[in-house]
């Protein structure tokens, strides 16, 4: 009689993991690198913005563990993080999947030929975080325009807000890589008036715009110094509030010094090539 043996029992191999913390929702989390199927997903040819963005959410969020509260869904997760929270979120799972030692494409600024340089992830990175007591993606600025004289109420893009804009039919691919342009604006506020009919009087009486395509359409008649008021006031309120990889380099034909700005969704698909 044949004698059963006791099949080999195996441990699962655990994933490298990395903590961060996110600028503007400040989260405290753990992520753990990508796995092989992750990886392959991102080398499939996405038709869609939609598409591109629900896969780069969704990887992000795979990537996060423990998945508690305020991100225990990942419908959770696209209200309460920001696109520059997505941004932290990869630079600790691009130092997991594929190590802090980099090896990244610059051109020099000066003589305009491109090199190679090797750097670290975690050594050259600068943070500035968001220390209020609500997280920043709560808050809002309002800004009176200069010359439509509307009112706009401003504020931190969510992942959802983000996907919902990419998924709109029909607009086109220029407008929707200038998505955060138009993001930002939560709210339009259109001075207005209506007719006291009893005494024929004019009362005032504001028009709300919340809706992404209106408020796209009604920037697009405004004169620039209305956008360049809206975009100095959210740099100055929230632009702040960021994490960012600086790789500083001596180029090799001309000794210029070179700064190499790390953009960690490019890195995140350049890599897994």
């Amino acid at each position: 009689m044949a004698v059963v043996q006791d099949l080999p029992k195996f441990k699962q191999p655990e994933l490298p993991k990395f903590q961060i913390r996110t600028p503007h929702s400040g989260l405290e989390m753990t992520v753990q690198s990508m796995t092989i199927a992750d990886e392959e997903q991102l080398k499939t040819s996405a038709v869609s913005s939609e598409r591109i963005v629900s896969m780069l959410n969704q990887i992000t969020y795979n990537c996060i563990l423990p998945k508690e509260a305020p991100y225990d869904t990942f419908e959770k997760f696209e209200s309460v993080c920001s696109m520059m929270d997505r941004t932290t979120i990869l630079y600790g799972i691009l130092i997991a999947s594929y190590g802090d030692e980099q090896t990244f494409s610059t051109t020099c600024k000066n003589c305009r030929k491109s090199y190679e340089v090797k750097g670290s992830l975690s050594k050259n990175i600068s943070m500035n975080m968001y220390s209020g007591k609500a997280p920043l993606v709560q808050e809002t600025r309002e800004v009176e325009l200069p010359v439509s004289k509307y009112r706009a109420v401003i504020g931190l893009p969510t992942l959802r807000d983000e996907r919902f804009y990419a998924a709109i039919k029909g607009v086109p691919q220029d407008v929707l890589r200038k998505a955060d342009s138009y993001l930002i604006v939560k709210k339009l506020i259109r001075p207005g008036y209506t007719m006291d009919k009893s005494t024929g009087e004019e009362i005032s009486k504001d028009y709300m715009i919340d809706n992404i395509i209106e408020i796209y359409s009604n920037m697009q008649s405004m004169c620039p110094q209305d956008r360049k008021a809206i975009n100095k006031v959210w740099l100055e309120e929230f632009g702040v509030y960021k994490v960012d990889v600086v790789i500083p380099s001596k180029c090799p034909q001309c000794d210029t010094v070179n700064d190499t700005y790390v953009d960690f969704v490019h890195e995140l698909f350049r890599l897994s090539e």
